[in-house]
Formats: C-alpha cells, structure tokens, sequence
C-alpha cells in the first residue's frame, strides 16, 4: 500500500532480492538487506556481464487483445547512493517471449533508449530525472513509509505484440556483486493492460456536429487512450472517405503518438479551398484497435462542405441637394456563413446601413461583404447624386498686402455659388461687409466665410504685413571737425536724410561724411524710408573739436597760496589724455588718465621733495591721432 508514500504508486505487488519487509520505512539504516544464500538468474546476468545472487523470478503467459501491452513499476534499493558504479549493480528485468520476438526481449528501459534499468544506469549522477533521493537512512528519513536510499520514479515497460496469440513474460530482481542490501520492484496494480484508444470528433460551427465547412471551420478527431501515461504509446490509424488526404485536406500522418504524461492528442482536419463546387465530402478515420477474440474498429467520420453561396443587394441609387445632407444606404446579403462584415468604400463607416453624401456631382459607394469563412461578395456600388448645386467661390483681395505701422488696409472680398442666399462674415469680429479697413499692429491673417442654406461654407484668407524700416547710425573722426558717418539702417531702407544741425544743407547720401563749419555740440538726424514709405528717425549729438594745441609748464609751486597748485598741461582739440610723473629713480609717482587732471605734488600721501622730476604725457584726438610729450618739471614749495 502507497498511497501515504512518495513511491508514487498507490498499491501492488514487491519483488525483492532480500525481504519485502526490510522495504517498510522509516529510512533509519544505512545498509539495510538480508541475503537469502539462493541462486542469482541467467538472463538478469547477461544483462550485467556479472554473477547474480537472490533471484526472485515472477513468470506467467498471456493473451492481449490489442496490439501492445504495458504496466508500471518503480525500482528503488538500499545500494544508493553509496554504491553507485562501485560493482554492485543490483539489477531486474522484465523478459518478453514470444510471435515475433527472437529470444526474451527485455522491456525495462530507460525512458526514449534500449539501456535496462540498474544501479549505475538511473541514479544521482545518470538519468537524473527519473531519480528520487530518500535519503541515506543516517540523517532524520525524508520519508517514514520507505527504507530504500533511492528510487526510480514511475515508469512503463511496454511492447508491441499481436493481439490474440500467447506470450510468456518474465519478471526478475537480483543482487550483483554480493547479497547484502536489498532492492526491489514496486508493480503496480492493475497496470498490466492492453490499452485501448476511443475516438471522438469535433466539429465547431459546421452546419452540424459532423460537418464542417471547406476553408471555414475548425475540425478535428479527439484521440483517447486508457493506461499508462508514464511513456509515449504510438499507434497507427488510417484516413478513408471520399475526401483525399492532402488534396481536399491538408496531409495527416497516419502514425499518431500520444506522449508522456498525456492520455488525449487532437488530429486537426483543416480543409484546402479549391474555390470548386463539390458534392458532400467525407473524412473516415480507420483504427483498427483489436481483433481478438473478433476484430474491433473503431470509425469517425467528419464530412466536408462547400458553403452556401453568398449574394448581395444594395440600396438604389439616391439623390440629395445639398453636400452635407445625409441618406442611408444599406446591403442585404443572404447566404454564406456566420456574422457578416461589411467594407464601404470610400466610408470608414461599418455595418450594413451606413450615412452617405455626395461633396459635388455623383460620389460611387461600393460595399464588399465577408462572411465568417472568409467569402466574400461584391463590389457592389450604389451611386449618390448632387443635384443642382454650384459650388461657393469666395475672394478676398488683395490675398497679401503690406503697410507701414499705423496705416490701414483695404480687405475686398467676393462671393459666388452655393445654394440660397449667402451671408458673410469677417474673423475677429470684423463684421459682415464685404469691404473693410484694418490697421493691425503686426502682421495678421483675415478670414472671410460665406455660408448658404445648406450651412456650407467656404473661407478665405488675405495677410496684412506690417512693414517696419528703421534707422540708426554710427560715426567716426576724420579729424576734429571732419566727420565720416557710417548708415547702419535696415536693409529694406532705400532713402536717407541727413540734418546736421549747423545749418549746413540736407544730405542725401547714404554714408555722407561732413565737415561742421564751426566747433561745439550739434544735433545730428537721420530720416530713412523704404520702399513702402514707412519711415524712421534717430538723433544723436555730435561734438565738432578746434584745431589740436597743448601748453606744457616747466615748474609748479603747490605751497597753498592757490596760484600754480597743480602740475597739468593746458590745451584744447584732444579728447584722451594719459601722463605719467617719474622721480630721479625712474619710479612712477603720479599716474592719471582723467583730462585735466594734474599733479598735487603729493606722492603716497606726502608732500614730495622740491626737485626736478621726469614726465611723459600722451594725447590723443577725435580721429586717433596721437601727441606725445617727455620732459623735466621742477617742483618748488
């Protein structure tokens, strides 16, 4: 009994190579076994190349009523994990005779290959997967119920034989090496069996249970088996009928496997539309399953269909007055399979009514329908009419224009067309005249709309430009009254106008160069204008300089009496000056760079010696040229 045990097989019958009762849990020993002195088995020792020891042999014959037999079993032992690869390579096996079958045929495998099943071949290390560690008796036991180290998990001996005839079958357990830890075969109940495979179809959407649609519906054989699930089981099937297999229907193989762990596979019948008319079709799937003591076949058959044809009707043609006005037009279709579709064009509208227009003459709607299966009918056009209509033909001129800043524009607009009376409109709130002044203060777009009773209505647009010249200008010395002026206006400026200020005349040039009459501050203008007689205006003030001179003294008294206080240079016609005064040493006692400011005769905060001292003074006038003087000064308290 395992049904409270990881053994993974509910109940059945142990074979052992020692005692079934040493295999009870919990796992509490580490090597635990009993020899029993008795003989090993011939076939298990071929199977290891080595003597065996303790065989316990399970032998009978039987009659399969179907083409193959299986059962399951787990192989577990004491020998794990200590002994693995190590020369005791306990061993079983289950030996097959019989029609067909040259010798025994052992059919304990290793799941997908022809190796047996041993120690050393399913284990921690080999075939992993189909291994469960139970720990080593020595450490608390993962499990109470079961004294084996290790264990297989379930698996499936299987063969294929003849139904009806009689073959021996023998199943055998052995130590290798020595006798001592035991190991055992868990068979389980019931699990010997010829499996059997029932067969349904299914047919979804078809016009019944058993028919489907060419090129529609999904269809398919339902395949189920009974047994084990604990490895493949293929079995063979024929495809009859009317129907061709890879012609009428996409290609069925005829081998079928059911894989591990799975008890219900689908054959799917997927048809191939030929677009021809044919008669009812069908699709037999042939199993034969046994024939002992009488034959047993197994038949389903799915049946194939054309379609029902599809035909459409649409809507008679229509007529409307205005653009926007709004009719139905609809498609009625008969026929085909499932819920319909429907493509207008040009609409982005679905359905079978949709709301259609005509903007100008006659707009031709067509309609193609599909229905679930793909089929399709149609184009089919339906034509909707404009009747007497003339379109709406607005103006506005002049469409672009350019004024100065402060000026004003005439807007002039016309309309044509439409249907009934047309009222107009002016964006901005401009009123409904057809003739308007605007003066923007920058550039802006004017809207002009007429709508008719058919609440059509067409715009356009007129741009003002708001032009804008200005002016600006710099200048430079030629020498101290003689001045070159430099027009830096903008670009568009096609005309200029000088005023100088020293009643001289107007000048015209674009970049004039003036020579003033007389020296003293004047006010200079420059009025430019450019193509659209925008103007501008700038002033800037001018100092015209007298002719250069300059007065050096050679002695100063700076003794407070208010006469001759400050060494300074006296002149006119400069407008930079720089002076440096030097002591006996070449040190720089006084520095300026201020026009007009002189030496105190002071030098850190002290009265500086009486002496002769060293200066240099550097002018400069309007047009940069450049005066230098060096010389001796004498200071006298």
């Amino acid at each position: 009994n395992g049904v409270n045990s990881n053994i993974g097989l509910a109940q059945g019958l142990l074979m052992t190579n020692g005692s079934a009762a040493d295999a009870i849990g919990p796992n509490n020993d580490a090597g635990n076994g009993a020899g029993n002195g008795l003989l090993g088995f011939s076939l298990l020792s071929g199977l290891t190349n080595n003597i065996t020891k303790d065989a316990s042999i399970l032998e009978f014959d039987f009659v399969a009523g179907h083409p193959g037999v299986e059962f399951s079993f787990v192989f577990g032992s004491e020998e794990y994990l200590e002994y693995v690869n190590r020369g005791y390579n306990d061993v079983f096996g289950f030996f097959v005779s019989g029609p067909g079958i040259t010798g025994y045929q052992n059919i304990a495998l290793i799941p997908g290959t022809s190796d047996p099943i041993s120690i050393n071949t399913i284990n921690n290390i080999s075939n992993t997967g189909s291994f469960l560690y139970n720990g080593d008796g020595t450490t608390p036991a993962i499990n109470t119920t079961i004294q084996y180290d290790g264990f297989t998990t379930p698996l499936t001996a299987r063969i294929d034989v003849t139904p009806c005839l009689t073959y021996h079958i023998i199943l055998a357990i052995a130590d290798v090496g020595d006798d001592i830890y035991d190991s055992g075969v868990f068979l389980e109940a019931n699990s010997f069996v010829s499996p059997t495979v029932s067969i349904e179809r299914l047919v979804i959407g078809g016009a019944n249970d058993s028919t489907m649609y060419e090129g529609c519906n999904n269809s398919s054989f339902i395949l189920t088996r009974t047994g084990s699930l604990y490895s493949p089981y293929p079995i063979n099937v024929q495809f009859t009928g009317t129907a061709t297999n890879g012609v009428d229907y996409t290609t069925i193989n005829t081998t079928v496997v059911f894989p591990i762990n799975t008890n219900q596979i689908s054959i799917p019948v997927s048809s191939i539309v030929d677009n021809n008319a044919e008669p009812l079709e069908s699709v037999t799937l042939v199993f034969l399953e046994s024939s002992c003591p009488v034959p047993v076949t197994k038949i389903k058959t799915i049946y194939l269909q054309d379609p029902p044809p599809m035909n459409l009707s649409v809507s008679p043609d229509r007529t409307v007055i205005c653009p926007n006005q709004s009719v139905a037009l609809s498609a009625t279709v008969t026929g085909g399979i499932g819920s319909y579709t429907y493509d207008w064009n040009p609409s982005l509208q679905a359905g079978s009514t949709i709301n259609a227009t005509s903007a100008l003459g006659t707009t031709t709607y067509t309609v193609t329908v599909t229905d679930g299966c793909g089929q399709q009918v149609g184009p089919s056009p339906v034509n909707v009419t404009l009747v007497g209509y003339t379109p709406i033909n607005t103006t506005v001129t002049p469409t672009t224009t350019a004024i100065c800043a402060g000026q004003e524009a005439t807007l002039q607009a016309t309309a044509t067309g439409g249907r009934g009376g047309l009222t107009y409109s002016w964006s901005d709130g401009l009123g409904s005249n057809l003739q308007i002044n605007v003066s923007p203060a920058a550039d802006k777009t004017y809207t002009f709309s007429a709508t008719d009773s058919c609440g059509v209505t067409i715009n356009a647009d007129a741009v003002v430009d708001i032009v804008v010249v200005e002016a600006n200008f710099n200048y430079e010395y030629i020498d101290n009254r003689t001045i070159k002026f430099n027009n830096t206006s903008s670009a568009d400026a096609t005309q200029w106008e000088w005023n100088f200020g020293d009643a001289s005349p107007i000048s015209l040039q674009r970049d004039p160069i003036h020579l003033f009459a007389d020296t003293g501050t004047f006010t200079v203008q420059l009025i430019v204008r450019n193509a659209f007689g925008c103007t501008d205006t700038i002033s800037q003030t001018i100092i015209a300089y007298p002719e250069y001179n300059f007065y050096i003294p050679n002695t100063f008294t700076p003794n407070q009496d208010a006469l001759n206080e400050v060494f300074v240079g006296a002149g006119q016609g400069y407008t930079a000056t720089e002076m440096y005064v030097y002591d006996r040493w070449g040190t720089a006692i006084f520095t300026t760079t201020t026009l007009r400011k002189g030496w105190d005769g002071m030098y850190k905060g002290k009265l500086a010696d009486d002496g002769v001292y060293t200066y240099k003074i550097t002018n400069k006038t309007p047009a940069k040229k450049q005066f230098q003087y060096t010389g001796k000064i004498v200071l006298v308290r």
